[in-house]
């Protein structure tokens, strides 16, 4: 409500949602350094942007992934700056990204563990050992680094038209009920009541 009445049972609701297993297998486990240095190179402004807003404990994780992330740098030199600019492609091939995080001395194992769990927090997409995929090899051996890239590049075969364009149809819709269906457009503004008849316009 507008008083906030509901809200003591609405945070404990969400609190009782976030503590499952069963939803967030993740939830309390350390999660290796490596796996951040990953997220780093695939997001480095998504990580930038979390440490503005990080509580205390949130802000030491991140100087000890950053640490790490500078650590990895050092030892690796120009392997390393190949495996991020690997990593800051929009899509990946899965055997590329092996090769390269191999002569960063990260296991084959270790990295699709780690590409599982970035896969499992929403960092990345990779659809390795899911079973939905079936015998989609090519889905399989594939990483997707920006999972935004795919809704930008669906955007370019399916898009709407642009805010002018959807303003003039919007005004030519209204008037055009106005004309046939004034009534029924009348009990909606007044009630917010939707009739059948305009909604199935």
């Amino acid at each position: 409500s507008v008083e906030g009445d509901g809200l003591d049972v609405l945070a404990a609701s969400l609190v009782d949602i976030m503590s499952k297993r069963d939803l967030f297998p993740h939830l309390g486990l350390e999660v290796p350094l490596i796996y951040a240095a990953l997220e780093r190179c695939m997001a480095r402004k998504l990580v930038g942007e979390r440490a503005k807003e990080a509580t205390e404990a949130v802000a030491d994780w991140e100087m000890a992934c950053a640490a790490h992330h500078r650590r990895m740098a050092q030892e690796h030199g120009d392997q390393w700056v190949q495996l991020e600019e690997l990593c800051s492609r929009d899509v990946v091939g899965l055997a590329d990204l092996k090769e390269a995080a191999s002569k960063c001395g990260i296991a084959s194992e270790q990295l699709e563990s780690a590409l599982e769990f970035l896969h499992e927090s929403g960092s990345l997409l990779y659809y390795a050992s899911h079973p939905g995929v079936g015998d989609d090899e090519v889905l399989r051996e594939t990483v997707f680094t920006h999972p935004s890239w795919i809704v930008d590049a669906v955007k370019c075969f399916i898009h709407e038209p642009d805010a002018k364009e959807q303003n003039d149809l919007f005004r030519a819709m209204i008037e055009e009920i106005k004309e046939t269906d004034g009534d029924e457009l009348e009990t909606y503004r007044e009630t917010g009541k939707l009739s059948d008849l305009l909604l199935c316009r």
